[in-house]
């Protein structure tokens, strides 16, 4: 099979959850005898061509005569290299996320794939902002012009259909976690009384109700240590930076027990979940976090959001506990539950690798996928 996957984001050339996620999967659909290639709209003026492990990477380059209309730009330039890429080496499935479709033409040969990830309309929801047309007429002709879908989660495949009112089925294929990466260690050397927090520092992932929970746990465990790792995100409007105003936001006698890292090379990642106490990760709104799954991965106590794919991802009271990411005093009572019933929260650790292991693992999931391909690829061809 030729897997080829479009997406602005990759590891290699820009940040981002979709990115590593087809990192992970063009990197383990390679190692079973099939081609990927992965396309996306760069930011320079001329194309790009990487291998990253045999995976094909092309990066076109930004919009020049359109600067307004960049999406004209981009939908000839994909159509015309998917065109290419497709006469010298046949595509079998051309997977995207919400958005991508959109520059393909209705009718191919190959199979039209959309992998719901969390797009505009499912954040503009659960963020409680305006959607934005532009980016939701693209949207909607991109699901149009799927031939199938699948979901990271039941909550954002059955939340996106519901804004959407889709008709299409949609098939779930969790996200995954690498167990040779994220695994528990013999002997960890945990910091006691680390609280740790992964993921951009933003208002969406509930930092902010975060640190408003802080004085509530230090109050009842003075030994605490929260440590914020990610990179911050800077408003495009205002040029205001998040972390500042977090920052600004602590009081002067907290300033010492609360760090923020910056962001971190991912595979550093195991050692921070290793070394931390609990995690906790109370996000708004997710449509199936990695990062929650490689701390369930790893068996530590985690403390997450019960919004959107909360209670598929985390067992609530077994392999960790949910809490209402809105209410700064709820996180509190759930950090400092585990603070003050350290065998629950080993043994809810312990109970999470195991869970996560059965339902995210690698290669699992890979077979999953590839068997989906196949029979996508076997309704096409019949």
């Amino acid at each position: 099979m030729h897997i080829c996957f479009i997406s602005n984001e990759y590891p290699l050339w820009a940040t981002g959850g979709i990115g590593s996620f087809i990192q992970t999967l063009g990197r383990e659909i390679l190692k079973k005898g099939h081609q990927v290639t992965v396309l996306g709209i760069g930011v320079g003026a001329k194309e790009e061509v990487l291998s990253d492990q045999g995976v094909n990477l092309i990066r076109l380059p930004a919009p020049k005569y359109f600067r307004k209309g960049s999406f004209i730009e981009n939908a000839y330039r994909i159509r015309r290299k998917i065109k290419q890429i497709h006469k010298e080496n046949p595509i079998d499935v051309v997977e995207t996320p919400e958005w991508g479709l959109a520059f393909l033409p209705k009718k191919a040969t190959y199979v039209k794939l959309i992998r719901m990830h969390g797009g505009h309309h499912f954040f503009a929801k659960s963020e409680n902002r305006k959607v934005n047309k532009w980016k939701a007429w693209q949207e909607i002709r991109s699901f149009n012009n799927a031939d199938y879908l699948v979901a990271v989660s039941g909550f954002v495949g059955s939340e996106t259909s519901r804004l959407l009112n889709l008709k299409k089925k949609f098939r779930v294929i969790y996200n995954f976690v690498d167990f040779k990466k994220f695994n528990i260690a013999d002997s960890p050397e945990i910091n006691k009384g680390e609280l740790l927090f992964l993921g951009t520092i933003c208002e969406k992932k509930g930092v902010g109700k975060l640190i408003e929970s802080f004085p509530y746990i230090i109050q009842q465990h003075p030994h605490v240590r929260l440590k914020l790792v990610g990179r911050d995100l800077v408003s495009k409007y205002t040029g205001e930076s998040y972390t500042a105003k977090m920052k600004a936001s602590i009081p002067v006698n907290l300033i010492p027990f609360i760090e923020f890292t910056g962001p971190i090379p991912h595979n550093q990642v195991p050692d921070y979940i290793r070394k931390s106490e609990i995690v906790v990760l109370p996000s708004f709104m997710e449509a199936m976090p990695i990062a929650w799954l490689e701390v369930l991965a790893m068996g530590k106590p985690l403390v997450a959001s019960q919004e959107g794919p909360g209670p598929e991802a985390v067992q609530d009271g077994v392999t960790g506990l949910l809490c209402n990411p809105y209410n700064a005093s709820d996180i509190a009572q759930k950090v400092i539950h585990f603070l003050d019933n350290p065998e629950q929260a080993l043994e809810a650790g312990r109970k999470a690798h195991k869970f996560a292991f059965e339902n995210f693992n690698v290669e699992k999931l890979v077979t999953d996928n590839l068997d989906f391909y196949k029979r996508l690829i076997s309704n096409r061809v019949s």
